[in-house]
């Protein structure tokens, strides 16, 4: 079909955000090919890390075909090997006090299976979350999530919820010299009594914001002092993004409860997990997690057989080594006047875009200038950030040198002209 047609067809037909400007055909390893077969380097992994192991994985399609002729379906209450395989894989991989899997088919599903295990689990029910963050689409997710401007139009939300600040530290709202005010707004509010969990995602997916390892440790001391459950959001950290397994790793500190989807199945099909103790699964019982299509055989085919590439061609330990090339490579363009600041790990990385270096004002014009440049030369990446001025860059994680090397060329290349 040609382009014009689809195009014509989506919008009348789809409802979405925003179009890309460019219509899929076809995509293979690090690359999409649009439908008149034009290639673009993938540097957002189909969307924020979501094809971590690549487009067109043999080892998974296999699977995936495997399964679909042995059994499509399974009833709720019927076991089967493959989710079995599937649950020991990721349990074995996960903290050892999380040894229980939820299923869901999304992480806004996965987040909304959090509420629900733990104020089961709790004789508390309200939660702590961060400003600026992303949990979901659903009703319980978005009243998690901050940075969505959906909420405006369809509240009330799930009453409850206490907003704390994020350690954003090029932004710091206390001070340039780090006093982790930030940690002392989340012991104020845990002190009062009313939280069964405080949630997060260990990396922001909005923005790529890293926080200090020892904010992370100390929350965790917090979280444990007030008898609040931690919450690990890691739909985008998980599966090797940080050059670790899990962020939970890179941290080294474990959360209570664990969120599991993007890469989990590579985008190969929708899945996603909470990871729990077998206190918290205990408490929740076997009718709160009842799903039609949650871990569906498929899908669970497709999880299972994307964890074992992930692990047998050590795709954490490549993406350390790639980030470690990324940001000696891209170091080389924060003298241009507009580059606020580049951060991140592993293999997700933000380039935050600023009109005057000494004031940090945001500058979205520019972010949004840069994409479509990018864009024109083949190369797909997205803004987002708090004022949407971030460059974006989650590539898959079998990226090479050459390829990593070639983006960066086009990010220096449509920044010199600006």
């Amino acid at each position: 079909m040609e382009r014009k047609k689809i195009i014509t067809l989506d919008r009348a037909h789809i409802r979405r955000k925003e179009s890309f400007p460019f219509v899929m055909g076809d995509a293979n390893g690090s690359f999409i090919y649009d439908v008149n077969g034009k290639q673009y380097l993938d540097f957002m992994a189909g969307l924020y890390g979501c094809v971590a192991v690549g487009w067109k994985e043999k080892s998974v399609v296999s699977a995936m075909s495997e399964q679909m002729n042995q059994f499509n379906f399974a009833p709720d209450r019927c076991p089967s090997e493959i989710c079995s395989k599937l649950a020991k894989a990721i349990t074995t991989l996960t903290p050892n006090n999380l040894s229980v899997c939820l299923r869901a088919t999304s992480g806004s599903e996965a987040n909304d299976l959090v509420i629900k295990a733990v104020r089961a689990s709790s004789t508390k029910s309200g939660f702590v979350a961060m400003r600026d963050a992303y949990h979901g689409q659903t009703i319980g997710s978005l009243s998690l999530g901050d940075k969505n401007s959906v909420k405006d139009r369809i509240g009330p939300l799930m009453p409850g919820v206490k907003r704390v600040e994020f350690p954003y530290c090029y932004r710091c709202k206390w001070s340039t010299n780090c006093s982790m005010q930030c940690l002392n707004q989340v012991s104020y509010v845990l002190e009062k009594g009313k939280s069964a969990a405080l949630i997060l995602e260990p990396v922001q997916g909005v923005g790529a914001v890293v926080p200090p390892k020892q904010y992370m440790k100390q929350l965790r001391s917090i979280c444990s002092e007030n008898n609040v459950y931690l919450v690990f959001d890691e739909v985008i950290t998980g599966f090797g993004r940080m050059g670790e397994l899990f962020a939970t790793n890179f941290f080294n500190v474990k959360p209570d409860l664990m969120v599991l989807g993007k890469g989990l199945s590579s985008g190969y099909a929708p899945i996603s997990s909470v990871v729990v103790s077998k206190k918290v699964s205990k408490d929740l019982g076997g009718s709160g997690n009842t799903t039609t299509f949650g871990w569906n055989p498929i899908c669970a085919a497709a999880a299972y057989s994307n964890i074992k590439f992930l692990v047998k061609n050590k795709l954490p330990q490549k993406a350390k080594k790639s980030g470690k090339f990324f940001k000696k490579r891209i170091a080389e363009i924060i003298e241009n006047k507009y580059v606020g600041e580049i951060r991140g790990e592993g293999l997700i990385f933000g380039i935050e875009l600023v009109k005057n270096k000494l004031t940090k004002k945001p500058s979205a014009d520019i972010a949004n200038k840069i994409y479509s440049e990018c864009l024109k030369k083949g190369l797909f990446l997205a803004t987002d950030g708090r004022f949407e001025n971030t460059l974006m860059i989650t590539p898959p994680l079998i990226i090479t040198k050459d390829e990593l090397d070639k983006g960066i060329s086009i990010i220096e290349d449509v920044l010199k002209k600006f």
